[in-house]
């Protein structure tokens, strides 16, 4: 952890990058923004690789990943924690600004 952070000082959280939303003014909490992750394939939902981000976020730089631990509650699932960019979350900002955070299309526009 300390590592990463040093290597990437401006990198978020997802839970930082949800309260930097909404300080933007984008209204959206830490469950719903993992959700959209997840279901736009930018993070994990398996249980051995949880929250781990995708290659193609890696290899774009819009993210970095701690491993992180099992509870008793789901002793298979390795959490990971990602970190965000900066651009990445900027990115995120106007997407989420002109659109609903449900539409599915926001990913596919923000890839191409």
């Amino acid at each position: 952890y300390r590592k990463l952070r040093i290597q990437y000082p401006k990198y978020l959280s997802v839970v930082q990058v949800a309260e930097e939303l909404r300080r933007r003014g984008i209204g959206i909490r830490k469950t719903s923004l993992f959700c959209f992750l997840r279901e736009n394939g930018l993070i994990s939902g398996k249980d051995s690789t949880y929250h781990r981000p995708s290659a193609e976020c890696v290899k774009k730089g819009w993210m970095v990943c701690t491993s992180g631990r099992s509870v008793a509650e789901y002793p298979k699932r390795r959490y990971h924690t990602p970190y965000l960019s900066p651009e990445f979350v900027d990115m995120l900002e106007r997407k989420l600004a002109a659109h609903s955070v449900k539409a599915l299309e926001l990913w596919k526009e923000v890839a191409e």
